[in-house]
């Protein structure tokens, strides 16, 4: 049961990510958003942690950001700086893309138990009964949540309709 609620959170939120993304070029996602992240680190941040939880999972072959590109877009690297070597929008979308597919994957093949194995309470920045994956993953869903809802927002703020619609 609990595969099956998490598997639905992370094919959701690269749906309403994906969307967000599209029709955006390299530049609006690059376009300075005050003292928030433009659209470009949102999304690598996604991408960056996804691909943590795939080594959470023990995911193999995951897309893997070089040192300076994982630079830019790990937590509390802060906006992207004018000039930075940011990755094209539409790498980062083909990875978060990717990375759902074998994230999905994986939690539909687990068994409910494997929800339950404690990781390190470090990971888990807020408070929880319990420091296990299923803890892990709750954040995580909730993590990228707010971060796609920023896209949406973002898109707004340079001028472009709802990637969803509404």
């Amino acid at each position: 049961m609990r595969r099956d609620i998490f598997a639905q959170g992370v094919r959701m939120g690269h749906s309403v990510t994906a969307r967000n993304l599209e029709g955006l070029s390299d530049a609006e996602s690059l376009q300075s958003l005050g003292d928030g992240n433009c659209i470009n680190w949102i999304a690598g941040h996604i991408l960056w942690s996804r691909i943590r939880l795939c080594a959470t999972l023990g995911l193999e072959g995951a897309p893997v950001f070089s040192e300076k590109q994982s630079e830019l877009y790990k937590m509390g690297s802060g906006p992207l700086q004018v000039g930075a070597s940011s990755m094209a929008l539409g790498d980062l979308s083909a990875g978060i893309s990717s990375v759902t597919d074998a994230i999905v994957n994986k939690l539909g093949g687990m068994a409910d138990e494997e929800f339950d194995v404690a990781v390190d309470p470090a990971r888990i920045p807020v408070p929880v009964k319990n420091a296990n994956l299923e803890a892990l993953l709750t954040l995580f869903l909730f993590h990228e949540a707010y971060h796609a809802g920023q896209i949406g927002l973002a898109r707004r703020v340079i001028g472009k309709s709802s990637g969803l619609g509404i």
